[in-house]
């Protein structure tokens, strides 16, 4: 594809009628999906020879002859090239798209247009079967009004970055790198990412592998110094998956407290867990397991020769030119650097704890900034790093597990996702790849305030939201009813849905504050509806409608709050009056 791009600029000076024309009839006549596969596969795979094609038929306006075709573009007179010229002709529904009485050869000049306008991905058929239905556009003022709801709400800091198809659709940043000093958060700011520092070391395993360095379907103990004898059948893909019933060290008591603050050798965390038996047997479970990824981080170190940190530097961000990606460590001076935050409550926010990085080495102990990760998610289109068939292996589910090589795999609606989500230490990062969009968000206060918000965007871009803040613009204007039909759906979509009681409240309350109080009547009735046995939900109602002298409405509210809890005092004062 890297041609492909490099030809887009030629093909942007096509007339203006006549591009618009193809993509009108093409959208217009809506070609049959399996065409439109079939066409669209024949092209790619041939696609800078296409291209060739296009550029002679287009220095002449009335078309060219077979043969000085063949001599423009200097493509070899064999079937492979008679096929390129054959197939736009030979295929019925595009004669009938295109209903010309002109030559074939005008007729196939055109249609190589449209060819070259489906292989830049500049029509919108694809898209409108399974990407968003929101335009460019329309997806940056919903983050925009989004992301104000969360900072108003959810005091967010940190960075979010929308891109599709490699354009930045909204990139922007919020709070501070830096409170105490007044440093605010830019796109250049380096957070803590946490476990997404996993994909790249799946990547560094990957690599090896691909060399034929690593067999990933071979024993562990293959690779690694005092291995149980019950690791022995357990492999690295398994480790890569999650599925090797490794202990997973970090959740261990004597893995807490005082022994994050200290350095430790690896012999000393792998100690933690060796000789603990397996939670399951080999291939067979899948179970997140940071032991597993640690094990992965000495393989690497052990078969290259080199330390994790010098094996990443070489071999990704240094060729990749991942300028603001490393390490973490503490007396490293990094330019740029976050400081985390841990959020007490809604108006109290403190400095986050200590641990010593070194522990975290290939679990999650790099940082990075979302522009890198924006970079690093494109590497998984191209065949920069990574051949198409190892590509299609990282992205393809292990047995027993949603977890491919590195990555976590699903899909949204009808959309494949490949992403993964990170935290440590208050700062949480989440790296979404979804269709042609790449979400990203990053923050630097709070536990998953930042995996939050993209979960939120890939939600509003495909399906329903995973929080409240994602549907916070129709609290603002529809009814309770409907209001309640659209968190039930948003919780069928994605059980574990952000909302409660007082989330619903605090959006209710600042309403008032903006003396919208007909709709914070419709916010506070919808938390009865999914609170009914919430006596607060009732007091908080039957006060707002006495705010408007709406007596008969408050006193029934009252009166439902006390069948809930007859002692409620407030209740009992109101209905005195």
């Amino acid at each position: 594809m890297s041609n492909l791009i490099g030809k887009e600029k030629e093909l942007k000076q096509a007339k203006e009628s006549e591009t618009s024309k193809f993509i009108a009839v093409y959208n217009r006549d809506r070609l049959l999906i399996e065409e439109f596969n079939d066409l669209y596969t024949s092209s790619f795979n041939k696609a800078e020879k296409y291209l060739l094609v296009i550029e002679a038929l287009n220095k002449e306006a009335n078309g060219l002859i077979r043969s000085k075709i063949i001599d423009g573009t200097k493509l070899s007179n064999s079937g492979c090239t008679k096929r390129i010229l054959n197939e736009p002709e030979e295929s019925s529904f595009i004669c009938k798209c295109i209903g010309s009485q002109k030559t074939s050869l005008r007729i196939m000049r055109r249609m190589l247009f449209l060819i070259a306008f489906l292989i830049l991905g500049l029509n919108s058929f694809a898209l409108s079967q399974t990407g968003s239905k929101l335009s460019d556009k329309e997806i940056a003022i919903w983050v925009e009004s989004y992301m104000d709801f969360s900072v108003k709400f959810d005091n967010f800091s940190g960075v979010v970055l929308v891109s599709h198809n490699g354009k930045k659709v909204f990139a922007k940043a919020y709070g501070m790198a830096n409170y105490e000093l007044q440093v605010p958060n830019t796109l250049n700011t380096k957070f803590r990412i946490g476990s997404v520092s996993k994909t790249f070391t799946a990547a560094a395993i990957t690599k090896l592998y691909q060399e034929n360095k690593i067999d990933l379907d071979a024993s562990i103990c293959k690779y690694l110094d005092e291995c149980p004898a019950f690791w022995e059948k357990i492999t690295i893909r398994q480790l890569l998956s999650h599925t090797s019933g490794i202990v997973s060290f970090t959740g261990l008591p004597e893995a807490k407290g005082n022994f994050l603050l200290l350095g430790h050798t690896s012999k000393e965390i792998v100690d933690l867990f060796r000789s603990k038996q397996l939670e399951s047997v080999p291939g067979e479970k899948y179970n997140y397991n940071n032991s597993g990824y640690y094990l992965l981080g000495l393989i690497v170190e052990k078969v290259s020769g080199v330390s994790l940190e010098q094996y990443l530097q070489d071999n990704f961000f240094i060729p990749l030119q991942l300028e603001n990606t490393g390490v973490d460590k503490k007396e490293t001076l990094i330019i740029n650097r976050a400081s985390g935050y841990h959020q007490v409550n809604d108006s109290l926010f403190v400095n986050t704890f200590n641990i010593n990085m070194d522990n975290s080495f290939a679990i999650g102990g790099l940082y990075s900034t979302a522009n890198d990760l924006l970079k690093w998610a494109n590497i998984f289109d191209s065949d920069v790093l990574f051949k198409d068939k190892i590509r299609k292996e990282i992205l393809t589910k292990a047995q027993n597990s949603n977890y491919g090589l590195g990555w976590d795999l699903d899909s949204v609606g009808q959309n494949p996702r490949f992403y993964h989500d990170g935290g440590v230490t208050d700062f949480s990062t989440s790296l979404q790849r979804i269709g042609d969009f790449t979400i990203i968000a990053i923050s630097n206060k709070g536990s998953d305030a930042g995996i939050k918000v993209a979960y939120d965007i890939v939600g509003k871009l495909f399906t329903y939201p995973a929080t409240i803040r994602g549907i916070q613009d129709e609290m603002s204007h529809e009814t309770s009813d409907k209001l309640l039909q659209l968190v039930n759906k948003a919780k069928q979509n994605f059980p574990r849905f952000r909302i409660n009681e007082k989330l619903v409240n605090d959006v209710a309350d600042d309403l008032m504050k903006q003396e919208k109080t007909k709709q914070a009547i419709e916010i506070y009735t919808l938390n009865t509806l999914l609170y009914p046995d919430s006596e607060n939900a009732y007091l908080k109602l039957g006060e707002t409608y006495l705010s408007i002298k709406n007596s008969k409405e408050a006193m029934k509210n009252f009166n439902n709050c006390l069948k809930i809890n007859p002692s409620n005092a407030k209740a009992k004062e109101h209905l005195k009056r």
